[in-house]
């Protein structure tokens, strides 16, 4: 039986509840509507973690670093045991066993994989973040846990990557 196609209208409706709240901050002042639309897109959903990432998130070992540029603390995730490692990174709402089949891939391949919760994600501390604080957790994950010799991302992910190598990731 043939899968039902997503009715793009719906799946992208905003909420009545933020529409509302929108127009009422904008009735008060240009400022608060701002502040709150800034707000919304700067904020990541936080989803549980899956059982297909389960066998990643135990395999791994995580600690936490600080990231002095942004000064928060991130979680990462080291997956496998070579000296070829390649740096993954997740999306906007993601997480860093999302990637967990690529990564297992690698591992088949003779590579291991460094991933992180980027701020505001997963595990990592905050409720707000944005590109620059992912592309600061990139370059100082390569300082505490490189070098790399290849990166792979996600969505955001992929253009954080861009923008670390730009800034400075040494990556093949």
């Amino acid at each position: 039986m043939a899968k039902k196609a997503i009715n793009p209208t719906k799946s992208l409706k905003i909420p009545q509840i933020i529409k509302l709240s929108a127009k009422i901050c904008a009735l008060i002042s240009k400022k608060l509507v701002t502040q709150f639309t800034a707000r919304i897109f700067t904020t990541p959903i936080k989803h549980k973690i899956p059982k297909r990432e389960f066998e990643m998130d135990q395999k791994s070992m995580q600690k936490k670093i600080y990231v002095p540029a942004i000064d928060k603390t991130i979680v990462t995730y080291e997956y496998g045991i070579s000296r070829r490692r390649i740096l993954l990174v997740h999306g906007w709402s993601g997480r860093g066993t999302q990637l967990f089949k690529i990564a297992d891939e690698l591992l088949v391949n003779g590579y291991s994989t460094v991933s992180f919760d980027a701020p505001a994600h997963g595990k990592s501390e905050g409720k707000t973040t944005i590109m620059s604080e992912f592309i600061a957790s990139i370059l100082e994950i390569e300082k505490q846990l490189g070098p790399f010799e290849i990166a792979i991302g996600h969505s955001l992910g992929g253009m954080s990557v861009l923008n670390a190598i730009k800034d400075g990731l040494n990556v093949k």
